[in-house]
C-alpha cells in the first residue's frame, strides 16, 4: 500500500476554510483519478458545517503541473466524437439558462476559471457580453482574456472552479471587488452532501484530489459567503444532465472501472490510457459494455429521486454585493 503524503502540520489551516470553525476529522484517503502516481491524500470533514478539505502541502492544489496539457480536453482527440460534443452542448445550454434570468443583454459577465472558454462562447452565441479568465490554461483562445481588472461586471460565474481554491475566502473577496454595485457572483460547486458523494466516498466523481481543495456543503458555503460580506440570494441543487452524469460516473467508479474513465475518455480521448496497461483498457471496455445502459437508467432514476431531498450532485448559489 502506498504511503500517505502528510504535509507539515505547521502549514495546515487550523479552521475549516468554509465556515471558519472546526475542528476537522479524517474520513478517508483518496488517490488522484488520473492515476500514474503513488500519492494519496487525506480528506478531512468539518464537525461544524460538514464541509471537507483535502490535506495538501502548501501550493500543491494550484500548482501548474496538476493542470496538465489536456486537463480541459483536447478537441482534436476526443474519442467520443459526436457524443462528446452533444453532451457538451447540453451542459452549456443548461448553464446559460441557469443564469439568464439574472441578466439583461447589456450585462457584463466574467466567467472566472473558464478552461478552454466553451461557456464564454455559448454565452456570446446567446447574445451576452461575456469574458473569460483562466489562470492555469496555456490554451490560445479568443474567449480567454487575461486583463479582467480592466472593467467591472454585473456577474462573475465560477462553474466548478471554486472548489480548487485553497484560500476561498481571499478569492471570493477579490472577485467581489470586480463587481459593479449590486453585482452578483454565481458559484457552482460539487455538493458534498449529495447522494453520489456518500455512495462514492473516495471514488466520488467530483472528489478529484488534490485539485479539489475544498468540498462544500450548503451550510459551509453560505457561511463563507456571509463572512466575505456578501448576501446569499438563492441556493439550489438542480436536477439536470450534469447531475445525472455525476451519479452515472460514480456508479461506474464503484463497480471496478478505472476512476472517471468514461469522463476522461469523452473529454480527452486516447490520452486517458497513456499511462495504463492494455489489460486495464480491455477491462474497462468490457465493464462499460455490460454496465452502460442499466447504470444510465439507474443514474437518471436515482438523481431524480434524491433531487427531491436536495441531494443532487451540484450546489448552485447566487450571492450579491452589498
Amino acid at each position: 500500500m502506498a504511503d500517505t503524503q502528510l504535509p507539515d502540520k505547521d502549514h495546515l489551516p487550523l479552521k475549516c476554510p468554509a465556515c471558519g470553525k472546526g475542528p476537522s476529522s479524517f474520513i478517508f484517503l483518496a488517490e488522484p483519478p488520473e492515476g500514474g502516481t503513488a500519492r494519496r491524500f487525506r480528506v478531512l470533514r468539518c464537525s461544524d458545517c460538514g464541509s471537507a478539505r483535502t490535506e495538501i502541502p502548501p501550493g500543491t492544489a494550484e500548482h501548474q503541473d496538476l493542470y496538465f496539457k489536456d486537463y480541459w480536453g483536447a478537441e482534436s482527440d476526443r474519442a467520443g466524437g459526436g457524443l462528446s460534443h452533444a453532451l457538451t452542448g447540453i451542459f452549456l445550454r443548461q448553464r446559460v439558462r441557469a443564469i439568464s434570468g439574472e441578466l439583461t443583454k447589456d450585462s457584463e459577465v466574467l466567467d472566472y476559471g473558464c478552461g478552454n472558454g466553451e461557456f464564454v462562447g455559448a454565452m456570446r452565441a446567446a447574445g451576452y457580453n461575456c469574458y473569460g479568465f483562466e489562470p492555469n490554461s496555456g490554451l490560445r483562445s479568443g474567449h480567454i482574456n487575461s486583463r479582467v481588472k480592466d472593467r467591472t461586471y454585473d456577474m462573475v460565474t465560477l462553474w466548478h472552479v471554486f472548489e480548487h481554491f485553497t484560500d476561498p475566502g481571499g478569492e471570493l473577496a477579490g472577485l467581489a471587488a470586480l463587481l459593479k454595485p449590486s453585482g452578483k457572483i454565481f458559484l457552482s460547486v460539487p455538493n458534498f452532501q449529495s447522494a453520489d458523494a456518500r455512495l462514492g466516498g473516495p471514488l466520488w466523481f467530483h472528489l478529484d484530489v488534490p485539485r479539489h481543495a475544498c468540498h462544500y456543503t450548503q451550510l459551509g458555503l453560505e457561511r463563507l459567503i456571509r463572512r466575505c460580506g456578501l448576501k446569499v440570494i438563492s441556493a439550489r441543487k438542480p436536477f439536470n444532465w450534469y447531475a445525472v452524469f455525476g451519479m452515472y460516473q460514480t456508479l461506474l467508479n464503484t463497480s471496478g472501472c478505472t476512476t472517471n474513465a468514461l469522463y476522461y475518455w469523452l473529454k480527452r480521448g486516447r490520452s486517458v490510457y497513456s499511462r495504463r496497461s492494455m489489460a486495464i483498457a480491455v477491462k474497462d471496455a468490457l465493464l462499460h459494455a455490460v454496465l452502460a445502459v442499466p447504470y444510465l437508467a439507474a443514474a437518471f432514476a436515482l438523481t431524480a429521486a434524491v433531487s427531491l431531498f436536495g441531494r443532487a450532485g451540484s450546489l448552485e448559489i447566487i450571492c450579491e454585493k452589498q
